[in-house]
């Protein structure tokens, strides 16, 4: 696959509520998308999953500075994003 070339993902409810979500918060870290809309998921289907979604180009990573929230201590380095093709298919599906 080249890198301009963008998957075709059917999008789920669950991944029109996250690309809600990372609209109305701006960008959101893997925990927070992890606890709000992957519960109860393994780690390893959740990432498989955001690839997807990065890949279609509905959302895209972007690296920061390794931090720490508040009582938090996972250890942030990512966080993610809604595209401009997000937006689009989110209205869409609206």
């Amino acid at each position: 696959m080249s890198f301009k070339q963008k998957l075709n993902v059917l999008l789920t409810e669950r991944d029109l509520s996250l690309l809600k979500s990372l609209y109305e918060n701006v960008v959101m870290t893997f925990g927070q998308i992890g606890d709000l809309h992957f519960p109860s998921t393994a780690k390893s289907t959740i990432i498989n999953r955001l690839t997807k979604l990065e890949h279609a180009g509905v959302i895209r990573r972007i690296r920061i500075p390794k931090m720490e929230l508040g009582n938090d201590k996972r250890a942030i380095g990512v966080v993610f994003q809604i595209t401009k093709i997000g937006i689009q298919r989110l209205q869409q599906r609206s």
